[in-house]
């Protein structure tokens, strides 16, 4: 169960009875104490949608104080002009390194093999793409339905690349060998950048979280696709990773009956 002690002052404290850990906040910045947190006790599914609760509020609670500065006003009006006014904000890369470090290590305990881990981390990528399709869109003031393969691709590349990583990506390509593949690269991922690989896993990408972000966008705008995740590191760029996207069949034909127009 988590409680909230009333502030005192600029501190205010949130604690986790179950296990006795504690989070820090104050005044613009927050301090998550990892010295209190017992990473290796969220074993149970329950304590880690706690931790993704906690986090969650902690960055809330950090927008409000961003929209007070602003003096926006709390009605449903408020909550709209919420979206753009935290268009421009970043969330703490740290912050995301940790949780995204324990979705992987809460994974990895409940599947059997390489497969199923970056399955099920896709399924959360997939998650998380749906809404952020809704947001995007949202805030594009001139945003509009995408018939066609390489326009949905473009806006993938450019438009929701910026938006989750403040950056287009670095390509975008099409397979030589196949009409109805293509990729997408990025050669420093943001999601990569503390996440290291034993020898054992050693053809695990963590990238599969991504892949399932960008595939749940191409469902969403009715492009059905199948998104992997590749390594395609390089001596320049190490953790450059690359994103395999084959169409439906469907696709292709629409896209065939388009072009036949």
């Amino acid at each position: 169960m988590t409680t909230r002690t009333k502030k005192q002052g600029s501190w205010r404290t949130v604690k986790r009875e179950e296990d006795g850990c504690a989070y820090r906040m104050m005044g613009k910045g927050k301090i998550l104490r990892r010295d209190q947190i017992d990473t290796q006790g969220l074993d149970m599914p329950n304590k880690l949608d706690d931790l993704i609760h906690d986090l969650t509020n902690m960055e809330e609670d950090r927008m409000d104080v961003v929209l007070q500065r602003k003096n926006v006003p709390s009605s449903f009006t408020g909550q709209k002009m919420a979206l753009n006014h935290t268009r421009g904000l970043e969330a703490s890369l740290s912050a995301f390194s940790f949780l995204f470090s324990e979705m992987i290590q809460y994974s990895q305990k409940r599947v059997a093999g390489v497969a199923d881990l970056e399955k099920r981390l896709s399924n959360f990528g997939y998650r998380v793409g749906m809404r952020e399709l809704e947001l995007t869109l949202w805030r594009e003031k001139n945003a509009k339905r995408e018939t066609r393969v390489l326009g949905i691709l473009v806006f993938i590349n450019s438009t929701l690349w910026k938006s989750l990583f403040g950056k287009v990506a670095d390509s975008l390509q099409k397979s030589n060998d196949h009409d109805d593949e293509y990729m997408i690269t990025d050669n420093d991922p943001i999601i990569l950048k503390y996440i290291s690989t034993p020898k054992e896993l050693s053809s695990f990408n963590a990238g599969a979280f991504l892949a399932g972000i960008v595939e749940a966008v191409l469902d969403g705008c009715h492009f059905a696709a199948r998104v992997t995740a590749h390594s395609t590191a390089s001596d320049q760029f190490p953790s450059c990773m690359t994103l395999l996207i084959k169409f439906d069949k469907s696709v292709m034909q629409r896209e065939k009956a388009f072009e036949g127009k």
